[in-house]
């Protein structure tokens, strides 16, 4: 499995790395509203592909040996996808259908980790159904601005994070994210974040200093009136589920 090991902050601010391995535990687990979840950060967060590259990835390597017809299942739902990109419950659908299908742990696991797999109880299912979502499934799951931007991830429902044990940083996770202009550098490597500093011409001006410059303090101010997530400002269980267990209390 392609973990980065590089901080890059996601739509709503989780790190990459982290929301990769919760998409594969909450799959494993067979939690598929979870599964939906994490799936969706990365998608709309702009790693569309490479969302679709850890689908293939985990279907060869940990569910086909039980579940080798789901392969044109899979293919069928993402080229339709990749003709109309506006069919992002097809994403979900493949999603889902995984959360319901067992895999075979074993060489996957401990070909790919050096630690424990997480707890698990396989399904007892006796027909395998492939799941169809549909727009109204999903839309939850959608980007929608919040203002005032403080309220945004108060108001959407945060899942617990599964820290990934392998991940390691230089840097302070948790500091990061006193203000605004600490992890927008580390947000900007996201697409989704990269696009919205654009629309207000910001640029990085070097990865040194870790900074986002914008023209002036108006633009500055126009950006972060619909962006600037209050993270320090959140309640103690909204910052459980963004740190997970890096959080220390």
């Amino acid at each position: 499995m392609d973990f980065s090991n590089e901080l890059i902050l996601t739509r709503f601010l989780y790190n990459k790395d982290h929301v990769k391995y919760s998409l594969l535990v909450t799959l494993i687990q067979h939690n598929e509203q979870e599964s939906l979840f994490w799936g969706y950060e990365l998608y709309f967060s702009g790693f569309q592909e490479e969302l679709i590259d850890f689908i293939m990835v985990l279907y060869q390597k940990y569910y086909y040996f039980y579940n080798k017809k789901l392969l044109s299942f899979i293919l069928t739902k993402i080229n339709a996808w990749r003709m109309d990109i506006s069919l992002f419950w097809n994403i979900g659908s493949i999603l889902s259908t995984l959360a319901k299908r067992n895999g075979k742990l074993e060489p996957f696991w401990s070909t790919h980790f050096t630690f424990p797999p997480p707890y698990f109880v396989p399904l007892s299912i006796k027909a395998k159904i492939n799941v169809h979502l549909h727009y109204k499934d999903v839309s939850h799951l959608l980007t929608v601005p919040i203002t005032p931007p403080w309220k945004y991830l108060r108001t959407i429902r945060l899942y617990p994070l599964h820290v990934f044990p392998l991940f390691t940083s230089s840097y302070n996770i948790i500091d990061i994210y006193h203000t605004m202009y600490s992890w927008l550098f580390f947000a900007s490597k996201s697409p989704i974040w990269k696009e919205r500093i654009s629309l207000y011409q910001g640029i990085v001006i070097d990865t040194l200093s870790q900074k986002i410059t914008f023209d002036n303090d108006d633009v500055l101010e126009d950006f972060s009136q619909l962006w600037e997530f209050d993270v320090d400002e959140l309640p103690l269980h909204s910052k459980q589920s963004l740190f997970g267990a890096l959080l220390k209390i």
